[in-house]
């Protein structure tokens, strides 16, 4: 992984060096496929103008698909901006940002549950900064994960009853079909394009999820695929197609199996050599028997959904029964929550 290097798009702030950095995502550190060459000084001139000063980027953290700068303003007494800007490698298609843009407007219009406000933001890898990002508001706090085992009792007890009110309030949240939140809009891929929100906002589209988009040690299994199984009917034969949205839970249930079904077919030479034989007629054999077999139960697995828990409200008697479907963490862990504790902690680390 190249170094990343704090910028500016005033000569005040940084050297020329700095002004013309760029950073890249590596397969791996050192060697490695090359996934995005981002331009850091128009990523400055882009906060420079949203917040209509000179500002500096200062790497704040990283994961395996983003990363995050703290964004100060460069001349000093100036007052904090309390801002970051989230920037995103191409290992999902640009609705991945689109719906979390909406999902995140979504439940801070129609809930109590605090969220960050997305000052701007831009899915088009196409732009001249290279990179999909977005300017978002910095949420104070400390990750509960870095400090849980040196909390007293009763500031533990006080996050988990808020983290149980959250995900109450989040469940009365109701849906008619099950798929991803996005803006109406379909030209809503930037903040520009977007107006004051409105009753008829949002939509609910397909999922961005494994295994349609599924990530593994960085790489991406067919990233912006267009798998066609030849002679089968829609809406089973594009992996597209099978994302949704769903009206039924069995259809949600088994698109994930009917993705896995379409690679086995589409895909069989590299699902057989991701099975590590040798390679011979013996072994090829043996695989090709490996791969029915799965063929099989991936099968018999899409019939049970019908069944099991089939498309029957969880509980019977649910309130909403024209709307039977709510919002899910897919990634819910103590690390993706942030607390405000009113003691001071010596030993505690800044998430975001």
């Amino acid at each position: 992984m190249t170094p990343d290097h704090e910028g500016s798009s005033s000569p005040a702030c940084n050297s020329l060096n700095d002004r013309t950095s760029i950073f890249k995502y590596d397969e791996d550190e050192g060697e490695g496929e090359e996934w995005a060459v981002v331009n850091l000084t128009q990523l400055l001139e882009i906060v420079d103008e949203h917040f209509r000063q000179p500002c500096k980027l200062v790497k704040l953290a990283e994961g395996g698909y983003h990363k995050i700068y703290d964004i100060h303003p460069c001349h000093e007494g100036t007052r904090t901006l309390d801002a970051v800007l989230r920037v995103a490698s191409p290992a999902f298609p640009s609705d991945k940002m689109n719906s979390e843009v909406a999902t995140l407007r979504y439940i801070g219009e129609h809930s109590s549950v605090p969220v960050p406000k997305v000052y701007a933001w831009n899915a088009d890898a196409g732009s001249p900064a290279g990179v999909e990002y977005m300017i978002m508001e910095k949420v104070p706090g400390v990750a509960p994960l870095d400090i849980w085992p040196d909390l007293p009792v009763d500031i533990k007890e006080k996050v988990v009853v808020q983290v149980a009110e959250h995900l109450v309030a989040l469940f009365h949240l109701r849906f008619s079909q099950a798929g991803s939140i996005y803006l109406s809009d379909p030209a809503s891929s930037s903040s520009e394009s977007v107006l004051s929100p409105t009753a008829d906002t949002y939509r609910i589209g397909p999922v961005i999820t494994g295994p349609f988009y599924r990530a593994l040690n960085r790489i991406l299994e067919r990233p912006d695929s267009d798998l066609i199984v030849p002679n089968t009917p829609p809406p089973y034969n594009s992996l597209h197609s099978l994302r949704g949205p769903f009206a039924h839970a069995s259809e949600y249930l088994s698109s994930y199996l009917r993705a896995k079904l379409l690679k086995l077919s589409v895909c069989r030479a590299e699902t057989l050599a991701s099975l590590n034989l040798d390679g011979n007629d013996a072994d090829s054999e043996k695989g090709e028997l490996i791969l029915q077999q799965a063929e099989k139960v991936l099968k018999k697995a899409i019939e049970l959904c019908h069944v099991y828990p089939g498309d029957v409200p969880v509980p019977g008697d649910i309130s909403t029964p024209d709307r039977p479907f709510t919002v899910k963490f897919d990634d819910f862990r103590l690390v993706n929550i942030l607390v405000c504790l009113p003691l001071p902690l010596v030993k505690t680390q800044l998430s975001v």
